[in-house]
C-alpha cells in the first residue's frame, strides 16, 4: 500500500445517517436519547435523504436543528439510483434543485452523483464520473453565494485521473469549502454496502492530499464501522458518515470502541465473534466504555432499539477519543485478525 505524508487532522468528526430509519423509531430514538440528554452529544452532526425522508421526518429534523446545536447534512440520493430503480438521476437531480433552492436552514447539501460500482465495466464509471461533475456544476451554479458555501461535490472515480477531474472541477467553484469521496468498494444486496480495501484506502489518501492543496475538507461517504475509525482518521479524513450503526444493531450485533462487531443475541460463536453476559463488563472495563444502553445485558441481547442507541454512542465516542490513542494503542484493542488491523499496520508502516 503506498503511503504519503502524514495527513492526520487534529481531529475526525463523525455525521450518524440516519437515511435507513423510519420515522416512528426515529421518534423513539430522540425521546430516548432526550431523557439522559445525549441529542447533541451522538447527533451533533447528522446526514439524511430529504428524497427518501419524506415530509414529516424532514420537520422533524428541522425541528431538532432548531432546538439543538446541530449540523444537518442533506445527502443527494445519488446513493438511491445505485441501489433501486425507483429514482433516475433526473428525478434526483430535478428533486434536490427544488428542496436546495427552497430550504435554508440545513448546513450542508450534498450534490448529485452517480456511483460507481465495483461490477461497472471502465467505460461505465467513467460517464459516471463525468455525469457526476456536470451534476455538480450545474446545481451549484444554480444556488445562491451563501448556499453555494455549503455545497459539498463529491469526487468519483476509481482512477487517479478520474478523482484529478473531480478535484479540478471542483477547486474552480470558488465558494466550496469541503468535498466528499464515495468510491469506495461495495457489496451486499445491490452494492448496498461500502467497505475499505487497499486500492480505494490510497485514492482516499491521494483526495485528501490533493484536497488540502486548495484548502478543502473532505468527508467520506458510507464508511465508519469501529475497525475502520482509525483508517479514515490516518488518511486524513475530517468527516464521515454511516447507517452501520443502525444496520449492525438489526442483526444483533454491538459496537465497542475499535473491536470488531461482535454479535449478543446468537447462544454461541456460530457466525463470527459473539459476546455473551459474563464477558460484558469486561468489554465495557477493557474499552472504557459505558453507556444508559448498555448497562443491562438482557435488554442489549433483546432490544434492537438498545443496541442501536448503543452503537451510536460508541461510534460518537471513538471519533471524540481516537486523537488520545497512539497506533500501538489502537493495534492492542483491534482484532489481529481483522483485515481493517492489516491495512492499519501498512498504513501507519508498523
Amino acid at each position: 500500500m503506498r503511503q504519503y505524508d502524514s495527513l492526520t487532522p487534529d481531529s475526525i468528526e463523525f455525521v450518524a445517517s440516519v437515511t435507513k430509519i423510519n420515522k416512528s423509531q426515529f421518534n423513539s430514538l430522540i425521546d430516548r436519547l432526550e431523557e439522559h440528554g445525549l441529542v447533541e452529544d451522538v447527533l451533533g452532526n447528522l446526514m439524511f435523504c430529504p428524497l427518501t425522508a419524506g415530509e414529516s421526518t424532514s420537520e422533524i429534523i428541522e425541528r431538532l436543528a432548531t432546538d439543538y446545536d446541530i449540523h444537518v447534512a442533506c445527502d443527494s440520493g445519488g446513493y438511491e439510483s445505485q441501489i433501486n430503480n425507483k429514482y433516475s438521476m433526473r428525478d434526483i437531480y430535478q428533486f434536490d434543485r427544488k428542496y436546495y433552492l427552497e430550504t435554508d436552514w440545513p448546513t450542508e447539501y450534498v450534490m448529485p452523483d452517480q456511483v460507481p460500482l465495483e461490477t461497472d465495466d471502465e467505460m461505465t464509471v467513467e460517464h459516471k464520473v463525468q455525469d457526476t461533475i456536470t451534476l455538480s456544476r450545474m446545481l451549484y451554479r444554480e444556488l445562491p453565494p451563501e448556499k453555494q458555501k455549503r455545497a459539498v461535490p463529491v469526487v468519483q472515480g476509481h482512477k487517479r485521473e478520474q478523482i484529478v477531474n473531480c478535484l479540478d472541477a471542483y477547486r474552480r467553484l470558488d465558494n466550496v469549502q469541503k468535498i466528499g469521496f464515495g468510491s469506495f468498494s461495495t457489496g451486499g444486496v445491490n452494492g448496498g454496502v461500502n467497505y475499505l480495501n487497499e486500492d480505494n484506502i490510497e485514492l482516499l489518501q491521494f483526495v485528501v492530499k490533493e484536497a488540502k492543496k486548495y484548502g478543502l475538507d473532505v468527508h467520506a461517504f458510507g464508511i465508519g464501522g469501529p475497525t475502520s475509525i482509525p483508517i479514515l482518521y490516518e488518511c486524513g479524513v475530517d468527516t464521515f458518515d454511516s447507517t452501520g450503526w443502525i444496520r449492525s444493531a438489526g442483526y444483533g450485533n454491538v459496537f465497542f470502541p475499535f473491536k470488531s462487531r461482535l454479535n449478543i443475541t446468537h447462544l454461541r460463536d456460530r457466525s463470527g465473534p459473539a459476546v455473551f453476559r459474563e464477558e460484558l463488563s469486561n468489554l465495557k472495563t477493557e474499552t472504557n466504555h459505558s453507556c444508559p444502553f448498555c448497562e443491562s445485558f438482557e435488554d442489549l441481547q433483546e432490544n434492537r432499539e438498545d443496541r442501536v442507541l448503543h452503537n451510536l454512542v460508541v461510534m460518537s465516542e471513538m471519533a471524540d477519543a481516537i486523537g488520545e490513542y497512539s497506533t500501538d494503542e489502537l493495534l492492542d484493542i483491534m482484532n489481529p485478525r481483522s483485515q481493517y488491523t492489516k491495512y492499519l499496520k501498512k498504513l501507519t508502516a508498523i
